[in-house]
């Protein structure tokens, strides 16, 4: 409510701006004063209320579309007997093991 009271003062305010330019146009073309709806208009697209509540509106459709997503596969490796003492010196002898897992 607040911010269509603001959003109507504004319009308000625009008309009588445009209405009350003695000077007219300064070049030379013809220019018509705006209605009440097309301030309002004018005044809603600019304000950044309506901006950041549009942002919030697609901050809060991606959290959605993260959530409903399934959780991101892992890889891994682990690697034994390497780095030891005489015959498991080195990585020779060393083990590996991947993994791959994914959460269902």
């Amino acid at each position: 409510m607040r911010k269509l009271v603001c959003a109507t003062a504004v319009a308000w305010l625009l008309v009588a701006a445009a209405q009350a330019d003695p000077a007219g146009p300064t070049n030379g073309s013809v220019t018509r004063p705006l209605t009440l709806q097309e301030a309002v208009d004018r005044a809603l697209q600019d304000d950044p209320g309506t901006k950041a509540a549009a942002e919030r509106v697609a901050a809060a459709t991606a959290r959605a579309r993260q959530a409903a997503a399934p959780p991101n596969p892992r890889a891994g490796l682990e690697l034994e007997n390497f780095g030891g003492d005489g015959r498991f010196s080195g990585a020779e002898t060393a083990e590996a093991t991947y993994a791959l897992t994914q959460e269902i």
